[in-house]
């Protein structure tokens, strides 16, 4: 593969096949203009043969718009001198949530949460500019360490406004069975972020349950078994599991939309305080669920961000592990303004953390949260 000659990078060797039905492969290469490993991921040549490659392009720079901690960022596209295209994303040295439910197939309900989280927090974020993802599932979920990146954003749109039919030929889905909503495997053509919800409620169900919601033989009868059937309450399958946060997923799970939380963000808080939360070490729950603080952890370099608001203060705070200085800084501002759903989660966060008779506390910025205004 020759070297790109306008973003500078050479291909190195193939580091892994990724398993997304549209990829080819994914490969380690460098980018000689910043010095540094990178991420270029190739369409397959079946579906690069059915898009459109320069509206495919165009469309996938949207998500360059896109900055948040949580959010694995685009860093470049283009095509090869054969005219495939392919964009480019930072290295993530780590794991796939999927690679990690293959070795340990249920994981700690704090870990689970956590990683729910951050997801939930780039989603939001990335639903406030329009932007729906449209394949939440765990092998998009890229973990390293406690921190969590959400990759692939803009390419399901990508291709399914610049390949429409032609991608049937090549027995693409648009989205994963397993994961997708009702109204996305439907199709839809005009869903909304709770179709993102409902895939980010499968995958924490998976998490927590061992397998997802619905299970079938083929894509075509999970979603079948979606339009008429409803998942067994994680609660049931986990004793474990707080009955909170089961309700919280169920509702989530719901398969008319209407009947689902307004947003990610609601569905976070309600995680949050979900009730009968069990009892955690409260420094292997308090490592956890800090990293799932929105916007706060800077990991690997590629993201830096302001800390000069009171809240986002606070928000620092929290992830040092700071608890009463950030329960310091925000009850007054949840006070002040209980509208203001961002300090409102924050506190949420710090008083579940601290424990002892903050639990009713807790809860009761969480609901703030789910009620401010987006």
């Amino acid at each position: 593969m020759a070297r790109h000659g306008t973003s500078g990078w050479w291909p190195v060797c193939a580091r892994a096949r990724d398993r997304a039905r549209w990829h080819g492969g994914v490969y380690l290469a460098r980018d000689a203009s910043a010095a540094r490993d990178v991420a270029l991921k190739m369409l397959r040549d079946d579906v690069a043969s059915a898009v459109n490659t320069e509206r495919f392009l165009r469309e996938i720079s949207l998500a360059k718009s896109l900055s948040h901690p949580n959010v694995l960022p685009l860093l470049d596209s283009g095509s090869t001198e054969e005219g495939l295209p392919y964009y480019v994303m930072p290295v993530v040295n780590g794991e796939s949530l999927r690679d990690r439910l293959l070795c340990e197939r249920r994981l700690p309900v704090d870990m689970a949460l956590a990683i729910v989280v951050q997801a939930a927090d780039a989603l939001s974020a990335a639903h406030e500019l329009g932007i729906l993802h449209r394949d939440v599932t765990p092998g998009n979920i890229l973990l390293n360490g406690e921190h969590a990146y959400l990759s692939d954003f803009g390419i399901p749109r990508a291709l399914l406004y610049t390949g429409g039919e032609r991608l049937t030929g090549t027995g693409i889905v648009i989205g994963t069975p397993e994961y997708m909503s009702p109204e996305q495997g439907a199709g839809d053509s005009d869903i909304d972020a709770r179709a993102d919800l409902y895939s980010l409620a499968s995958v924490l169900y998976t998490a927590l349950a061992g397998e997802p919601p619905f299970t079938g033989p083929t894509g075509q009868a999970v979603l079948a078994r979606k339009a008429v059937a409803r998942a067994p309450s994680v609660h049931e399958l986990r004793p474990t599991v707080p009955i909170g946060i089961a309700r919280a997923i169920a509702q989530a799970l719901e398969p008319v939309p209407a009947d689902r939380q307004r947003s990610v963000k609601e569905f976070a808080a309600q995680l949050i305080a979900g009730e009968e939360m069990r009892p955690v070490a409260r420094r292997r729950r308090g490592r956890w669920l800090v990293a799932g603080v929105g916007a706060v952890v800077v990991v690997a370099g590629i993201v830096g961000f302001a800390t000069r608001s009171p809240v986002r203060r606070a928000e620092r705070d929290l992830a040092d592990g700071q608890l009463g200085a950030a329960v310091r800084r925000l009850r007054p501002l949840v006070a002040r303004d209980p509208r203001d759903g961002r300090a409102a989660l924050a506190l949420a966060q710090a008083l579940l953390l601290t424990g002892g008779d903050t639990t009713r506390e807790a809860r009761d910025a969480a609901r703030l949260a789910a009620a401010a205004p987006r």
